[in-house]
């Protein structure tokens, strides 16, 4: 099989895999019946004798043009298993006949893919992914000596960055082995301070954040403060380390309220990306779930 490759159709908006095939394997198809056999193959898998009696011809003109066909890398021969009957298909392939002198178009990684919203922006950038989600360990560390049990959660987080962007690095790290140089990269970091160290380091630059025992949550914003175990926050800001990167936190008071905050940034991406319903122009919200629902408290 030629080498493979992937071509778009603006009419169709739809991209297909696509063989790009030499002037020797053209001449294939110059007969009408070859054509046709690839017609029936595209459709379903097919034994010679079927595509014989479908064509009214013979069955070894059949073979005849499936042996052209194969050798041109056109189409399959499948043996079915415990049986020597052969049955023949044709991979899902759009044939491509390209001139020499043609210059294919190789479309930019972002065109792939639709534009992230505000709040991702610089996390996700030309396509590619360009950030660290940052868990807390799940062994006891830091100050207060904690494990963190929210680390599956990076799963969702990563499945949302999927949307925007390919991943060519590594993205998830434990608090603990986050370097100094690491620490000054776009960050999404997951857990209170109780359990994530990276997030203690960064709580008091956020609009919404803990208070000193991570027992309760503060906004700067409506100057409301939250101590039902069933909140968290969701916010963007800059990064400390380096202010030309962004952090954003997902956290909550308990293992519970960071799960809620992270289905909250899953499924309401759009509302968080409105921005404190205080200051608009704030990526910052705090979260509740009421009767297994998610409620944005501001």
């Amino acid at each position: 099989m030629e080498k493979e490759k992937i071509i778009f159709d603006p009419l169709k908006k739809h991209f297909f895999k696509a063989i790009e095939l030499d002037s020797e394997k053209i001449k294939v198809l110059a007969h009408p019946e070859r054509i046709e056999i690839l017609k029936i193959l595209s459709q379903k898998p097919m034994y010679p004798r079927r595509l014989a009696e479908k064509l009214k011809i013979h069955e070894q003109k059949v073979y005849y043009h499936l042996r052209l066909l194969k050798k041109a890398g056109m189409v399959k021969e499948v043996v079915k298993e415990n049986n020597l009957l052969k049955f023949y298909t044709t991979e899902k392939y759009a044939y491509c006949f390209i001139p020499d002198y043609a210059e294919i178009l190789e479309l930019p990684l972002k065109d792939f893919f639709p534009s992230p919203p505000e709040i991702l922006e610089g996390f996700i950038e030309n396509g590619k992914i360009n950030c660290k989600i940052v868990i807390g360990a799940p062994y006891p560390h830091g100050k207060f000596n904690k494990a963190s049990k929210s680390g599956y959660f990076a799963a969702e987080i990563a499945c949302i960055l999927g949307r925007y962007g390919v991943c060519e690095n590594r993205l998830i790290y434990i608090d603990e082995e986050l370097s100094q140089k690491d620490k000054k990269d776009n960050l999404i970091i997951i857990a209170g301070m109780h359990v994530n160290t990276v997030q203690a380091e960064v709580n008091e630059y956020l609009p919404i954040k803990f208070d000193e025992h991570g027992t309760k949550i503060i906004s700067t914003i409506s100057k409301e403060e939250y101590v039902d175990p069933d909140c968290g926050f969701i916010c963007r800001a800059k990064n400390p380390f380096d202010k030309r990167k962004n952090i954003i936190v997902i956290a909550g008071l308990e293992s519970v309220s960071t799960k809620t905050c992270i289905f909250a940034f899953k499924y309401h991406l759009e509302k968080i990306n409105k921005g404190n319903m205080y200051n608009r122009k704030i990526k910052a919200k705090v979260v509740k779930l009421v009767e297994n629902n998610i409620v944005f408290l501001e």
